[in-house]
């Protein structure tokens, strides 16, 4: 029979350890402020960096909408000045070649005949939610000779061979009542007028 008697007291026991419990608490409580500070100091610095990159990124978006903005304003001035230059483009290529038209008139008009009056209009109608320019050309003379009926009526025929002009058609003729009334006989001169509505050129 074996028997132990402990012969220590229990206020004079120690650790088999090196390091006391003591110490560990003094180590930790010294440790983990520094850690702790360390920490906030990092995260301070981190918060830095990202508020710095952020005001960059809004720098750089303030900067592209900006030049965004300018962009747009640019492409609105071109499709306006491309719209400006199509619709002139359209106006001009519309227009009536009057010196080409008077040129060619000058060639069908019988020698018989003799021009008083002559209008070129060029009016602008609506027709179907389409601006089109349709012109009029308008002839007053006096004809005389053996035939001055057929001279007209080829004239009529030939006004259509003219640039731009569509349709002719005799709306007068007549002997010349002025003649008539001074002498008092039948006039051999004969007055005529002639409308020829040119071909219609659109707009838009």
């Amino acid at each position: 029979m074996n028997l132990h008697i402990n012969l220590i007291l229990p206020s004079e026991r120690r650790s088999g350890s090196n390091v006391s419990s003591k110490f560990l608490l003094q180590l930790v409580a010294v440790i983990l402020p520094v850690l702790l500070l360390l920490l906030v100091l990092s995260l301070i610095i981190i918060n830095k960096q990202t508020s710095s990159k952020l005001l960059a990124l809004k720098s750089t978006w303030a900067q592209t909408e900006i030049t965004q903005k300018t962009v747009q304003d640019i492409q609105q001035e071109m499709s306006a000045s491309t719209n400006l230059v199509h619709d002139l483009t359209l106006w001009l290529d519309s227009k009536l070649e009057t010196h080409v038209m008077l040129k060619e008139l000058a060639e069908v008009i019988p020698v018989t005949a003799q021009l008083t009056m002559l209008t070129l209009n060029d009016n602008l109608v609506s027709i179907s939610n389409t601006f089109q320019r349709a012109g009029v050309l308008f002839l007053r003379g006096k004809v005389t000779g053996k035939q001055p009926g057929e001279d007209i009526s080829n004239l009529e025929k030939d006004l259509v061979t003219i640039k731009d002009i569509d349709t002719a058609s005799v709306k007068r003729y007549e002997a010349d009542p002025a003649q008539r009334a001074h002498t008092g006989l039948a006039s051999d001169v004969k007055i005529f007028d002639i409308e020829s509505l040119c071909r219609q050129r659109k707009l838009r």
